[in-house]
């Protein structure tokens, strides 16, 4: 009789180990599952990020062609903010309105600048101002896991030639 007690006895003592190694198992499985989630969710942010860095530029190449008299009227250093017009035109906008500052939760403007030449190259110190190229930096910021990210892009954009 106690033999058949003493085999009950470890089999629950096996279950029980079993169980808790399962356990284990299983907590560092999910723990992997999240962290694999939140590193997906991270680069998907980042993805999304340098698309919309890109369209800007983009969106602002637009703007220039469609008047560079226009684009050449936007004050350099001074933030603007893309969005499209659904008016007759049916175009992309500038604007130093806030409002268009955010696109699904990542903020995204763009600053334009002076270019200065020297024998022809582009310079950062002196030079002689060019009238017809302006320097284009456009910035893109999201939150993720209370860090803030952020990608600028920057060209050069010139005249269009073809007008």
């Amino acid at each position: 009789m106690k033999k058949k007690n003493f085999k009950k006895g470890i089999m629950l003592a096996e279950i029980l180990i079993a169980t808790f190694i399962f356990s284990v198992i299983l907590g560092v499985l999910i723990t992997i599952n999240n962290l694999y989630v939140t590193s997906v969710s991270s680069s998907l942010k980042s993805i999304k990020a340098v698309y919309l860095a890109e369209e800007g530029m983009e969106a602002v190449r637009i703007i220039r062609d469609t008047n560079f008299e226009n684009f050449k009227e936007l004050t350099n250093g001074e933030n603007y903010y893309l969005y499209f017009s659904n008016s007759a035109s049916s175009t992309w906008e500038a604007t130093t309105s806030v409002s268009y500052k955010n696109t699904s939760g990542i903020d995204r403007w763009f600053v334009l600048g002076s270019v200065r030449r020297s024998y022809g190259k582009i310079t950062e110190g002196d030079g002689e101002l060019d009238e017809n190229t302006r320097k284009l930096t456009v910035y893109v910021s999201w939150n993720d896991r209370d860090k803030t990210n952020e990608k600028t892009l920057f060209t050069y954009l010139t005249k269009n030639i073809l007008e």
